[in-house]
């Protein structure tokens, strides 16, 4: 996989080429980065499918429902336990990321010294190795209050607790494939002119071959590195496993 032909179009979107091959079957396709209306279409359609998600997850009598939580309350306690302990602590390492980030650390001035250059790039890492520090012992001691918690808790609060971490999990996956399958079908066109859509709607997108999906996903994290400031939200959508 490799982008070619990569520029600009007028409303600054960057533009590219990428020839991919799968299954023995090579390929162009045209991509483009997203711009606002995109950006705020793929969000539109994340929050659609996540919500009849959570739709489905509260009808105990939907296939989500009964495919993922229908059976959590014939676990064993010690499962539950388990299960609710790994799934929570995601979620803590999760939040205590967003909680605790490093300190701004003050950029040296136009034409910097050789010194300056390395004492600023010491006094960054510094900066990221306390952030870290500090988020390990945050989530330590969330952690084990949590831990403390669900030990307290009875079997039928147990169950609800698990499955409140079920869907908070199934949600956040939801979302994520979401935004990617929107991404892809808002970046990828047939032609260099980006009239024609490589997919015909999201819903095909979440269905393409594995290996092309992860391919122009790839392509797309790569070429989103060339736009946008660095204060500005990427459009990228994580790779697939």
């Amino acid at each position: 996989m490799k982008l070619t032909d990569t520029g600009i179009d007028r409303l600054m979107r960057v533009t590219s080429t990428v020839t991919i091959s799968v299954r023995g079957k090579s390929q162009k396709i045209y991509l483009r980065t997203l711009g606002a209306i995109n950006a705020q279409a793929r969000t539109d359609y994340a929050t659609s499918r996540t919500r009849k998600l959570l739709v489905a997850l509260r009808d105990p009598q939907s296939e989500a429902y009964r495919t993922y939580l229908d059976a959590i309350e014939g676990t064993p306690r010690e499962d539950m336990l388990q299960r609710a302990y790994m799934m929570g602590l995601a979620r803590i390492y999760r939040d205590t990321k967003d909680e605790v980030r490093p300190d701004d650390v003050l950029e040296p001035s136009d034409n910097p010294t050789i010194t300056e250059v390395m004492d600023y790039e010491n006094r960054r890492e510094q900066a990221e190795t306390d952030a870290l520090d500090e988020r390990s012992r945050l989530a330590q001691e969330k952690y084990a209050a949590y831990k403390a918690e669900l030990e307290a808790m009875d079997d039928i609060a147990l169950v609800e607790q698990l499955r409140d971490l079920m869907i908070d999990s199934l949600l956040n996956s939801e979302w994520g494939k979401a935004s990617n399958d929107a991404t892809l079908y808002y970046c990828s066109f047939r032609d260099a002119g980006h009239k024609t859509h490589y997919f015909e709607s999201v819903g095909e997108v979440a269905e393409a071959d594995p290996e092309l999906y992860n391919e122009l996903v790839s392509a797309y994290v790569e070429l989103d590195s060339f736009a946008s400031a660095p204060d500005e939200l990427k459009n990228s959508p994580s790779v697939q496993e």
